[in-house]
């Protein structure tokens, strides 16, 4: 909708009143999402418009609703979250570091456990603080789609993607990263530590209950 430089659209977008401190990018999108707001910055040019003013109209009139196939707006969502969490990584790398230490902490609590009616016992109740540990970890999805709600609302509205398609994504995304990868790095410890059965197919279905409940509690 813009090409230009940055300092034009600052330029423009400071006769609006519109920055307030925000991204240029920010601020660029409301403009152009808003009919009385693009119709404002027309009227107040006294001469001949910007060039990038005149773009944008010819991209409001003649593109504002055009939008791309399912697939193209799925993979270039997903590759957007998937910089977003590049950029944004305190939250993976908390995840993760978390998850291996849990893992590690409670396995050495519940180290080589019997084999008798007490081992049972301290098995179930390995399994419970597990499950419980996964439980509370799970809450950091609930601003998922908190910070990004007034842009995306504003792209969403005028048709550049479906808003069904962006948050598969970010529940793709986050389901992969902060779900599965971190229930994966605390179960490697814990399983073996703990001394369950030493078989595969067992790990894995102990793994995938794992997963399966960590998607389940952030999906809430």
């Amino acid at each position: 909708a813009y090409q230009g430089s940055p300092a034009g659209a600052r330029q423009i977008l400071s006769t609006l009143d519109t920055l307030h401190g925000r991204p240029i990018a920010d601020s660029v999108i409301d403009v152009l999402s808003n009919r009385e707001m693009l119709s404002k910055i027309l009227e107040t040019e006294k001469s001949e418009p910007h060039d990038e003013v005149k773009h944008a109209s010819m991209s409001w009139k003649k593109d504002s609703r055009r939008t791309s196939g399912i697939c193209l707006q799925t993979a270039l969502l997903v590759d957007r979250t998937l910089k977003d969490v590049w950029r944004n990584k305190s939250l993976l790398v908390l995840h993760v570091a978390i998850s291996i230490c849990a893992g590690l902490i409670i396995g050495g609590i519940f180290y080589n456990v019997s084999l008798d009616t007490d081992g049972v016992q301290a098995r179930y109740g390995s399994i419970f603080i597990s499950l419980c540990f996964l439980a509370f970890t799970s809450i950091t999805s609930i601003d998922l789609l908190v910070n990004e709600r007034m842009i995306v609302t504003a792209e969403v509205k005028e048709g550049l993607y479906n808003g069904s398609l962006y948050i598969l994504s970010k529940l793709f995304i986050d389901g992969l990263f902060l779900r599965a990868l971190p229930a994966t790095l605390y179960a490697i410890p814990f399983y073996f530590m703990v001394g369950f059965i030493y078989d595969a197919a067992r790990f894995f279905s102990f793994l995938f209950v794992l997963i399966l409940f960590n998607l389940c509690i952030g999906a809430l």
